[in-house]
């Protein structure tokens, strides 16, 4: 995890689980924890996908039952949803109950054209802050300048269009950087395009990651807006140069699984 990342958590809970004699525990726990990332620094989910939320404690068969809606009626709100849980990871507990739930989400999502022309759309929603001329584009907050966003129009792009290219073939890794790799043993996606965007991913991450040093150096709000003109001439060559690369996978994401130049 970065800096300036908010928690996402939920709870698989045994078949054996009976509310009334075992939710006030579970609700004591989720709350712990969802307080303790808060005090670490990772604040409260705002659209509260946190376990400390019922909604998001459920046994395995109604995690399996959530996973099959989501996929076979991928609205938006469905896709927000498929896009959050299909990077799940196993914390702590019965592994079993995770590996039987991945397992079935990824044998549903695995060739399923409709739903991954869908994932691919909201992969698309959004752009690399690149405008015509290939300039940056800023973000503004009235007069003032904020940057441009180098987690939503970065590093959080390549997530999505490579979560596509994964699940398009059954991978288990949820991290970008081993869904690459899992992408570099596979025929999934030309060889040297998976490199260019392991690239881009970790240059992008270590701009945002230092422009957040600086941040903190200067006491200044840490957030994710870079300004270009903080950038040395090579950076800011470099930079564009990532965006772009961004920009062409996103085209290629549209004519693998859109079929649309």
């Amino acid at each position: 995890q970065l800096v300036v990342t908010d928690q996402d958590n939920a709870l698989i809970l045994d078949n054996s689980y009976n509310k009334a004699k075992h939710g006030g525990y579970f609700e004591q726990l989720a709350q712990r924890v969802s307080d303790g990332l808060n005090a670490c620094g990772f604040p409260y989910c705002p659209g509260e996908i946190m376990a400390s939320n019922d909604t998001w404690q459920k046994s395995l068969p109604q995690w399996q039952q959530a996973f099959r809606n989501w996929i076979s009626t991928p609205q938006p709100k469905a896709l927000l949803h498929a896009s959050i849980f299909f990077d799940m990871r196993s914390i702590f507990g019965p592994q079993a109950l995770f590996e039987q739930l991945q397992n079935s989400v990824l044998a549903q999502t695995k060739g399923n054209d409709i739903f991954l022309a869908a994932m691919a759309r909201t992969a698309l929603d959004r752009n690399p802050p690149l405008g015509f001329f290939r300039d940056f584009v800023v973000e503004r907050d009235g007069r003032e300048v904020k940057g441009i966003d180098l987690k939503h129009r970065g590093n959080a792009l390549i997530n999505d269009i490579v979560r596509v290219y994964t699940l398009a073939i059954g991978c288990k890794e949820v991290s970008t950087h081993k869904r690459l790799e899992a992408l570099l043993k596979n025929d999934q996606l030309n060889h040297q395009d998976v490199k260019n965007l392991r690239d881009a991913s970790e240059f992008i991450a270590h701009q945002r990651l230092a422009n957040q040093g600086e941040q903190f150096s200067n006491n200044l709000p840490i957030n994710n807006y870079l300004r270009p003109d903080s950038l040395s001439s090579l950076s800011r060559h470099q930079l564009k140069a990532a965006f772009k690369i961004v920009h062409e996978a996103q085209a290629g994401l549209k004519l693998t699984f859109l079929r649309q130049y």
